[in-house]
């Protein structure tokens, strides 16, 4: 008995003790899994000044989506699953052509091919996620704005604007109420659609824009509008077009080559070998700590990760000449996720 006793008694503590370990110890894998364990991940793409594309869904591991052909894209986009990318390769004809993926880059389609303006702006393909699948294009030359209704695949004339006449639009962009807006720096002029499908109207200025090479943005309900050529920087519109104010702080002799919002957060600049901009009150400041000095930042994109805990963790990837960066606090710092010379991110 002494000896059934002896040994009854570590036994039943063994068993207790080893259940409160793996009770804790489950109880700790869980609050891992919350709190590491990423339930929507993101993904982007990037392109070089050869052409190629690649993807990433952390910033450091890469698969080549696209080789090299020595045309630049002008612009990425994705839709639903589908992913598209716009060349304009002079050599053989005077048209851009659009490329479409459905299959994550195992094959690539021409879907769209005509006389676009030779800008090289990320925002002359809008994605319209709360429409469904449509998506918009920057209008043909002489023509109106095109859009697709089916992720990319085929694509039409916008027939609402079919009363307008005289314009060539060259960059789109949607506010935060989901006002689109349409802009043709040429003429200055600006079109808006309330509503999916309602139709497009022109809206006239009363405090106008100066001439300029102007492509348009936005910052939460706030319209931007960015000279190209540098020389009359960053504009900006509480009232949707109708009365323009400039921003301050901008150098008057580089290219600006966005000026955009990330997360509705925060609004930046990119440049021509000044690197990038953050507007702080109504004045913009150099914010390139952790980038390459003389780096021009061509383009940027947005991106979120959201955990099992629901935590959500934002970064900003901009494309510039000497690599791809990261921000994890709304631009004021870097990181050089990737060396090389990019043109485009989305």
């Amino acid at each position: 008995m002494k000896s059934g006793k002896w040994y009854s008694i570590p036994f039943l503590s063994l068993i207790i003790a080893l259940g409160a370990t793996l009770s804790t110890g489950c109880k700790k894998f869980d609050n891992y899994e919350n709190n590491y364990a990423i339930q929507t991940p993101y993904g982007v793409y990037f392109a070089d000044k050869l052409g190629t594309v690649y993807n990433t869904n952390d910033g450091k591991a890469y698969n080549i989506v696209f080789p090299a052909d020595g045309v630049p894209c002008r612009a990425l986009a994705t839709s639903g699953t589908n992913f598209m990318f716009l060349k304009y390769n002079r050599l053989i004809n005077a048209n851009a052509t659009l490329f479409l993926s459905e299959n994550n880059g195992v094959n690539f389609n021409p879907v769209f091919r005509d006389a676009l303006p030779d800008i090289t702006w990320q925002n002359q393909i809008l994605n319209v996620p709360a429409a469904g699948n449509r998506i918009y294009l920057a209008s043909p030359i002489g023509s109106t704005v095109e859009f697709s209704q089916d992720n990319g695949k085929t694509w039409e004339d916008d027939a609402t604007f079919t009363a307008l006449s005289g314009f060539t639009i060259q960059s789109l962009t949607q506010t935060k109420n989901g006002s689109l807006y349409a802009f043709d720096y040429k003429t200055l002029r600006l079109f808006e659609q309330i509503s999916i499908g309602q139709g497009w109207t022109e809206k006239f200025a009363v405090n106008a824009l100066p001439n300029g090479k102007f492509q348009i943005d936005h910052f939460n309900n706030t319209l931007v509008a960015a000279d190209f050529d540098g020389t009359n920087g960053v504009w900006y519109s509480n009232d949707f077009g109708v009365n323009w104010t400039q921003f301050n702080g901008l150098p008057t002799n580089h290219r600006i080559f966005f000026a955009t919002s990330a997360h509705d957060k925060v609004l930046l600049a990119g440049t021509d070998s000044l690197g990038i901009y953050r507007l702080i009150g109504d004045t913009f400041v150099p914010s390139n700590n952790g980038i390459a000095t003389q780096t021009s930042v061509y383009s940027i994109a947005s991106k979120e990760e959201i955990y099992k805990n629901q935590n959500v963790k934002q970064y900003i990837y901009i494309a510039a000449s000497t690599g791809l960066y990261r921000s994890e606090d709304l631009g004021q710092n870097w990181v050089l996720m990737r060396s090389g010379d990019y043109r485009n991110v989305y």
